[in-house]
C-alpha cells in the first residue's frame, strides 16, 4: 500500500514537472513574441515618423516650385490660379502637420484648423463640437475627410 502512494506522488511530481516545463517553454515563446513585437512597433513608429517628413518634404518642393512659377508669369490670373494653389497646398501641409502631432489620427481639431489657418469668423462654428470624426458626418458640422468615402 505504501508503494502504491510512492507511485502516485512519483507519477504526480513527473506530471507536475512535465507542466512547469512546458509552462516556460511557453513563457519563453510569449517573451520572445513580445519583444518581436515591441521591435516592430518601434520600426513601424520611425518609418511612420520617415513618410511624415518625406510629406514634408514633398509638399514644400511642390510649394517651392510653384513660388518660382508664379514669379515667372506675368499674367495676373495666371498668378492669382498660382496663388490659390500655394494656399491649398499650405492648408494641405497644416492638417498633414495636425495629423502627424497628434496620438489619434482619425480626427482633426477643425477648431484649432480654422483659428490656425486664420479664419476667426468660421471659429465659433466648430467650438461647440471640436473633435469631429474623420470618417462620418456630425450633424450640422463639416467633416475633413481624410480617406475616401466608399
Amino acid at each position: 500500500m505504501n508503494i502504491d502512494k510512492e507511485r502516485k506522488a512519483e507519477a504526480s511530481v513527473a506530471e507536475l514537472q512535465l507542466k512547469d516545463r512546458e509552462l516556460m517553454s511557453r513563457t519563453k515563446e510569449l517573451t520572445e513574441t513580445l519583444a518581436q513585437q515591441a521591435a516592430l512597433l518601434a520600426h513601424k513608429e520611425n518609418l511612420l515618423v520617415e513618410v511624415n517628413h518625406r510629406a514634408k518634404n514633398s509638399i514644400a518642393l511642390a510649394e517651392s516650385i510653384l513660388r518660382v512659377q508664379m514669379r515667372n508669369c506675368g499674367e495676373p490670373q495666371v498668378r492669382e490660379a498660382f496663388a490659390e494653389a500655394l494656399r491649398r497646398l499650405d492648408a494641405i501641409a497644416h492638417v498633414h502637420d495636425m495629423l502627424s502631432k497628434t496620438d489619434s489620427p482619425h480626427q482633426v481639431d477643425l477648431g484649432s484648423y480654422v483659428a490656425d489657418v486664420g479664419i476667426p469668423a468660421r471659429r465659433e462654428r466648430f467650438d461647440s463640437y471640436n473633435h469631429i470624426p474623420a470618417v462620418g458626418p456630425a450633424p450640422g458640422y463639416p467633416t475633413l475627410s481624410l480617406w475616401p468615402q466608399a
